[in-house]
């Protein structure tokens, strides 16, 4: 998967839950607190995602949350700002 260049991109960290790092990281991108975000479990499912993240299948994927594109490749989270 090509994350674009303007992405900010973080390692993911086994010791933090996945949608906790997606969350904390499209704050930052979004700048926006994370409480005034949506719910990500309305996009995805978390729980499935940590799990898959955590067993090290090699998942790559992408989605829409909080006017962003997150991107997870495996070993990193990414998160651009979509235009608009």
């Amino acid at each position: 998967m090509d994350i674009p260049p303007d992405a900010e991109t973080v390692e993911i960290d086994l010791d933090t839950a996945v949608d906790v790092q997606i969350l904390e990281l499209v704050a930052r991108v979004a700048d926006r607190p994370v409480l005034e975000l949506p719910a990500l479990f309305d996009v995805v499912d978390s729980e499935a995602l940590d799990v898959i993240v955590r067993d090290g299948i090699g998942i790559t994927a992408m989605f829409e949350y909080a006017d962003c594109m997150v991107h997870i490749d495996g070993t990193q989270i990414a998160v651009e700002l979509l235009p608009g």
